[in-house]
């Protein structure tokens, strides 16, 4: 992927992104089993269960970053969606058309 932070900007200032995931940590990792619904899934899918987990997975974090090469960095993300709000409730009750009005 290839960005550019303002149009009007030299070409130098394009960077690139590489995204990659470090398996290991999440029940989404493993490529055999089905992936589980959000809503199924506990701890967010984390699969260490014990009560320093979170910290546990940020110390892994840390060490990666510590042993990385230059111009290499991990980051931690966690895109998740919210629950179906009032506001979709209401849209489908009256109508797209009464709810815009």
């Amino acid at each position: 992927m290839r960005y550019l932070m303002a149009p009007y900007l030299p070409e130098y200032f394009y960077f690139s992104i590489i995204l990659q995931f470090v398996p290991g940590h999440f029940a989404h990792d493993e490529a055999d089993e089905p992936l589980p619904a959000f809503s199924d899934t506990p701890l967010f899918g984390l699969k260490n269960a014990s009560v320093d987990r979170w910290e546990k997975l940020f110390e892994h974090i840390r060490a990666l970053n510590d042993e990385s090469l230059k111009g290499t960095s991990y980051k931690f993300l966690l895109p998740s969606r919210h629950g179906q709000g009032y506001h979709n409730v209401a849209e489908a009750k009256y109508g797209t058309q009464a709810w815009d009005e």
